[in-house]
């Protein structure tokens, strides 16, 4: 977990690190040895057998690697999150804020600051400490073990995550499959076309000259001007206003050691012709950099959805894999690049309105809707309550 911040940094009005990054690093990668020891009590879940794979230790060991290679990274950006800070804070205090509320105003980024530079400490520490959830309307509680939520580094926050995604766009798909049907646009002889699911598949070129970095970028790139061509090309439909979709994206392993970025997208619309599809991506690839003869021979995969329960775990996978298909891991240097390309960057994105409406809290056994507070103590359970 992350230790208490002196207040001396957190009330600091210099505007770098000054130091705390060198500091914070070392510590980090003292879990890996002697930090460890210290402390037998608080031993790291990667270390349990099935929640990494394939070897615990093998793990433990790349993310020290990957912590090394991504180091210039976190600490820049952590001194990004630090200035703006500093610069927030002087700003609320010359126009005659209070203090509290002008520190409250730069909270946000030191918080961020110091999430890059422990990073790797929170990762190894993820499930280690427990916190239980007390409903406050019937004094239920429920053990839990606290998550580092950092989907890139985590196997285990990685599959929370996404059975999180995956509950939450269930029911956004089957409102949106619902309200069409009202309309009757699924009906075979209809008239303008049989509206229907597809499920999506966009590519980018592997060149060798580009690295795991830069495919990333190249592909989130072209994803404005798809988007803007499928727009202009759906707008005309009748009813234009039910088309529905979810994007996700996802890297693996490729062949060449340099990885395989994509997106996964789940639509809900008219008739969708393949020529259209390959001129929206080509003309996307194009903008972003590629050549004419590379961007049209690029692979786009378009399919119209046939297990209703399958299109939820075929759009929400992974968003990384960094084991091969031999059970090795990908390359330290090749995940750095990957981790640096991702690390805030939005990899999931809805049509407007889709997830409107939505209940994501936490339901109780006794019915109530996001009645849950978190504690790290062992509650006492009420009379008659169950636990």
């Amino acid at each position: 977990m992350i230790a208490k911040r002196p207040v001396g940094l957190i009330q600091s009005q210099k505007p770098v690190l000054s130091g705390v990054s060198s500091v914070a690093l070392s510590s980090v990668r003292e879990l890996g040895g002697s930090a460890v020891s210290e402390r037998p009590e608080a031993v790291s879940r990667l270390d349990t057998e099935h929640i990494t794979r394939p070897e615990a230790p093998d793990r433990r060991s790349w993310l020290l690697k990957v912590e090394k290679v991504t180091e210039s990274h976190r600490v820049e950006k952590a001194k990004k999150h630090w200035r703006r800070a500093g610069e927030l804070k002087a700003e609320r205090l010359l126009a005659g804020l209070p203090y509290e509320e002008a520190v409250q105003g730069a909270r946000w980024h030191q918080r961020r600051a110091y999430g890059q530079i422990e990073r790797f400490s929170v990762v190894l520490d993820c499930g280690v400490e427990s916190l239980w959830l007390v409903c406050e309307a019937c004094g239920r509680c429920k053990e839990k073990a606290s998550r580092c939520r950092a989907a890139l580094l985590c196997v285990s926050c990685r599959a929370v995550i996404g059975r999180e995604k995956r509950s939450r766009f269930k029911p956004a798909r089957e409102r949106a499959l619902s309200r069409a049907d009202t309309f009757g646009m699924f009906r075979p002889l209809r008239r303008g076309g049989r509206w229907s699911e597809k499920l999506l598949t966009l590519t980018i070129p592997h060149l060798p000259e580009h690295g795991p970095r830069t495919r990333i970028e190249l592909l989130f790139r072209a994803l404005p001007l798809f988007r803007k061509a499928l727009k202009k090309w759906l707008h005309p439909k009748d009813h234009s206003y039910l088309v529905a979709w979810f994007r996700t994206f996802e890297w693996t392993p490729a062949t060449d050691g340099q990885g395989h970025p994509h997106f996964h997208w789940w639509l809900l619309c008219p008739y969708l012709e393949r020529p259209v599809v390959c001129a929206a991506w080509a003309q996307g690839l194009r903008t972003a950099g590629f050549s004419r003869a590379t961007a049209e021979n690029v692979v786009v995969d378009v399919r119209e959805v046939q297990d209703d329960e399958g299109a939820a775990h075929e759009v929400i996978k992974y968003l990384t894999k960094d084991i091969l298909p031999n059970r090795q891991f990908v390359d330290p240097e090749v995940f750095g690049e990957v981790y640096a390309a991702l690390d805030g960057r939005r990899t999931t994105q809805p049509s407007r309105g889709f997830f409107t409406g939505i209940d994501q809290r936490a339901v109780c056994e006794c019915g109530a809707s996001g009645a849950f507070k978190h504690t790290t103590t062992r509650p006492e359970p009420k009379s008659g309550s169950e636990t």
